[in-house]
């Protein structure tokens, strides 16, 4: 998964951890609504096969007795965790201390072609007035199926994408819902750019990968197991899985398509840099990165205190969260195109100078204690005259 992953529940998570001072309890109490009957046998047994699976460090990757084999093998062998929503819900996080602070019932254990699914909450008990919007941050949905002759946890995606339609390029595997009206100019102009890129940076041909295309938030966190999402993202890459996930985009992803040609860099500015360089800051390949540096550089113009730390350090917002970031980390990676090439690029893509400051200075050729000062004072010049 991207990096975009430091949203408000995490934050909130971690202080109220950080306030309240538990010690880990050694068992997560998992309570049922009146709509779960476990007196009836299978149902009981699905509900103890997700309490045991709840109290079974749902954070932690291994070879969990009550997940998939299947899934298990595929998500591990990429050395991802095969539960999508832990993905979502801990965050490298402790498991027990979220879900002491977010206590999960279960709302719902229904059958559903030949299989079971069951709908969780996660509510935060007696929390602080100031957090009460925040609370549930997820809803999950979690489905159940024989593996000789044993229920076993397995991820809504396949499930939930049954009668989504694949359209195959290139490239992309595109899986669409249903509503979608897929669009092959724009699937043409999105394998065009794959090409493009390819041999701009002289690399092999990338490996082919899914795009999912939701056509609204809540189809999207089903991707994901979860039902509800309080701080979703409208996209998201997983390179290991050669897969992309997004809600209301089009074919045409460029931004988000650089993130799986490229594996990723040491510092997050420099990889979003590379992709709004390259694909603009956008889903849709609407705006240009020139388009966005103008449009920031007006922004900026007559602010005399803003500094490079301020953006790095997301002190300084605009439009969006990560928006700033994005268009910094372009600039600095189009200045070493400019002094290096593109092979000079290909190595900031790939050196893994711990320091942020160390790191432009080497490649851009300004002075690291000028860099605060300096880039932005670059990056202005691009405004209104």
């Amino acid at each position: 998964m991207t990096k975009k992953q430091n949203t408000l529940v995490s934050f909130l998570l971690g202080f109220i951890i950080q306030c309240t001072g538990f010690a880990q309890p050694k068992l997560i109490e998992v309570t049922v609504t009146s709509r779960v009957d476990t007196t009836i046998p299978e149902v009981r047994e699905i509900y103890h096969l997700w309490k045991n699976y709840l109290n079974s460090r749902p954070d932690s990757l291994y070879d969990n007795p009550y997940w998939s084999t299947k899934e298990k093998n595929k998500y591990m062998s990429v050395n991802l965790h095969f539960d999508r929503s832990s993905w979502i819900m801990y965050q490298g996080t402790n498991a027990f201390q979220v879900l002491q602070v977010y206590k999960p019932k279960v709302m719902a254990i229904e059958k559903e072609f030949g299989k079971y699914y069951i709908i969780t909450m996660y509510f935060g008990e007696n929390m602080d007035p100031r957090f009460q919007k925040e609370n549930p941050p997820w809803i999950t949905r979690h489905y159940a199926s024989k593996e000789k002759n044993e229920w076993k946890l397995e991820n809504s995606i396949q499930n939930v994408t049954r009668e989504w339609r694949p359209y195959t390029t290139k490239n992309i595997m595109y899986v669409c819902t249903p509503l979608h009206r897929y669009n092959p100019d724009l699937a043409a102009m999105a394998n065009a750019f794959i090409d493009s890129v390819v041999a701009l940076f002289h690399l092999p041909l990338p490996q082919s990968f899914e795009y999912y295309m939701a056509g609204s938030p809540d189809e999207l966190c089903k991707l994901y197991n979860l039902d509800y999402w309080l701080d979703f993202s409208p996209a998201m890459t997983h390179w290991p899985l050669r897969q992309l996930c997004t809600s209301g985009h089009t074919e045409y992803n460029p931004h988000e398509f650089t993130h799986l040609i490229f594996k990723g860099t040491k510092h997050w500015i420099i990889s979003e840099g590379l992709a709004t360089w390259l694909g603009g800051s956008g889903y849709d390949g609407c705006t240009s990165y020139d388009d966005d540096l103008k449009y920031f550089a007006n922004e900026i113009r007559d602010n005399v205190t803003i500094t490079f730390n301020d953006i790095y350090s997301r002190k300084f917002h605009l439009r969006s969260e990560n928006y700033p970031l994005y268009i910094a980390g372009a600039f600095i990676v189009k200045l070493t195109c400019d002094k290096k090439g593109i092979d000079g690029v290909r190595e900031l893509l790939s050196d893994e100078t711990e320091d942020i400051y160390t790191l432009i200075a080497k490649y851009t050729g300004i002075q690291k204690e000028e860099i605060d000062f300096r880039l932005m004072a670059e990056i202005k010049k691009f405004a209104d005259k």
